[in-house]
């Protein structure tokens, strides 16, 4: 599966969460509708009936666009969830979320740990008991050197920084994302850019006041050529 798949599967899944429909007009047409003839024009591009995204329709059958990606990025998440009071009803959490994408026989080119603290939202997923308005700080980001600090490059920026990330759906410094977890889903869900769509994010499940949560996936890559 490739970054535009990944995508392209969550922004139609979002929609189709929100209920977006094409209405037409509300008065009542008594005619009768009519195709015009087919005049032949079109007919190097015929319509496969497969969809938005199917097979290349072109004149020629390939646009050049069908090549595999030269490489694989392996992109994982993990967490943890500490909410309060013991036993509930919680009202408040703690938590950790690291981020790591590698290149498959490579380097890693993003590394992120991030501190979360949150408090019981107005608003919840179906299924979850709370939800959480989750404040995400970057507590590190890129490759550590063994004193702990990150490792820089020639230009003074940080390796692996947050900026390097491919992953489309990840905070930075200082959001606050409205979350929450559903047991009988087995799911993290995510009020989606506080649309009121909720989506389920990650995998989770739940020990006493904890919830452990985490997404692995595989996808092809293809480096961004920097400007000398």
């Amino acid at each position: 599966m490739s970054m535009m798949d990944d995508c392209i599967r969550r922004v139609a899944w979002v929609l189709g969460m929100t209920g977006l429909v094409a209405c037409g007009s509300a008065a009542d047409d008594s005619g009768t509708a009519t195709l015009p003839p087919d005049s032949g024009a079109g007919s190097d591009n015929p319509d496969t009936g497969k969809g938005f995204f199917s097979v290349d329709t072109g004149p020629s059958g390939d646009t050049g666009l069908n090549e595999s990606p030269p490489y694989e990025l392996k992109i994982a998440h993990s967490g943890l969830w500490e909410r309060s009071p013991l036993s509930g009803p919680y009202t408040d959490m703690i938590g950790t979320m690291s981020v790591e994408e590698k290149v498959l026989g490579g380097d890693t080119i993003c590394q992120v740990e991030f501190s979360l603290t949150g408090t019981v939202s107005e608003t919840k997923c179906d299924h979850c008991a709370e939800a959480f308005d989750i404040l995400f700080y970057m507590v590190s980001e890129g490759e550590l050197d063994s004193e702990g600090e990150p490792v820089l490059n020639d230009d003074g920026q940080v390796t692996a920084g947050r900026s390097s990330c491919q992953f489309p759906e990840l905070p930075n410094d200082g959001d606050t994302w409205r979350m929450g977890f559903a047991e009988v889903d087995g799911a993290v869900f995510w009020d989606y850019y506080d649309s009121g769509a909720w989506v389920p994010l990650y995998a989770a499940q739940e020990l006493h006041d904890e919830v452990t949560y985490s997404y692995e996936t595989t996808v092809g890559f293809v480096p961004i050529e920097e400007d000398n």
